[in-house]
């Protein structure tokens, strides 16, 4: 592929992911930027997808790309209630038409965003499109550990930028909801057979979901203090850090924030994939720093 067309994809948000081979990130971009045309061949979309959603997009691309380097404009957008609970503003589908197509992605809002910014009084339409956007960059990347604090960088509120990855998966959350019902059920069920000394024995068992808790906000603070230290590392080098971070792997953000500027310009340079060659090209190659 030609440079010039690497970047250009790159800044769509199509980043090549930390195993594909060139062949399949051709494959997968040629698709995605043919998806909305695909998807009409293929399937039938629950709701209508409006014609004009540039007053909805351009603010949202405007932040994404100053959050993460991308304007994802290919991506599909449908406003419907299908499959999301009533507490969901939206989701990003990543997702293969077929067993051997390549990947695609599709972001889909509650109907009531294609007429207002807000939902429930919690989700804003801009900071809820950006964040699935964020994913929709990493398709490719198979990388759990900081995903969602990456994510939640789009959140204006420091609070949520925070404290809003703190539940790192759907397994997370549904087990803090099954062990929080199971405690309740127990004490309905004591309480009502009348089995008081059963009742207290097993109020020892309530600590279970703080222990969760406290786990949880043990992982997130030391998993946002090594994000810091890994963009603070990549600011020496490049006046795109936060772009830069973004494309990396979970070993590469935990090695970057204990490693020395030189240490990780070594890297950037010894790095052969397509991946790393994306990001000299769009964000480093004339800003490398000497090695010392």
């Amino acid at each position: 592929m030609e440079d010039s067309k690497l970047i250009e994809w790159n800044s769509r948000g199509l980043i090549p992911g930390p195993k594909e081979t060139e062949k399949d990130f051709q494959e997968r971009g040629g698709f995605c930027l043919l998806l909305k045309n695909e998807l009409l061949k293929e399937v039938s979309i629950p709701e209508s997808v409006p014609g004009n959603l540039s007053e909805i997009l351009v603010p949202v691309l405007n932040s994404t790309k100053d959050l993460y380097g991308i304007s994802p404009d290919w991506v599909p957008v449908f406003f419907s209630n299908w499959r999301l609970s009533p507490w969901h503003g939206g989701a990003a589908w990543i997702f293969q038409l077929k067993e051997n197509s390549p990947l695609g992605a599709i972001l889909q809002l509650r109907k009531p965003f294609y007429k207002q910014k807000h939902y429930l009084g919690i989700y804003d339409r801009n900071e809820l499109m950006s964040h699935e956007f964020a994913h929709v960059g990493r398709m490719a990347f198979e990388e759990k550990k900081y995903e969602e604090l990456l994510a939640y960088r789009s959140s204006k509120k420091g609070f949520t930028r925070y404290f809003g990855p703190i539940i790192q998966s759907a397994f997370e959350s549904r087990l803090i909801i099954y062990l929080l019902a199971t405690l309740f059920l127990m004490d309905l069920y004591f309480l009502f057979q009348g089995s008081l000394q059963a009742y207290l024995q097993t109020q020892s068992f309530k600590l279970l979901p703080l222990a969760l808790i406290l786990f949880a906000l043990y992982r997130l603070r030391k998993r946002q203090s090594t994000l810091n230290n890994a963009e603070k590392k990549l600011q020496s080098l490049t006046p795109h850090a936060s772009a830069v971070l973004y494309r990396l792997t979970d070993k590469e953000i935990t090695l970057f924030a204990k490693s020395s500027p030189s240490t990780i310009q070594t890297y950037i340079k010894a790095d052969p994939s397509l991946r790393w060659k994306v990001i000299r090209l769009s964000y480093i190659k004339d800003l490398i720093l000497p090695i010392t």
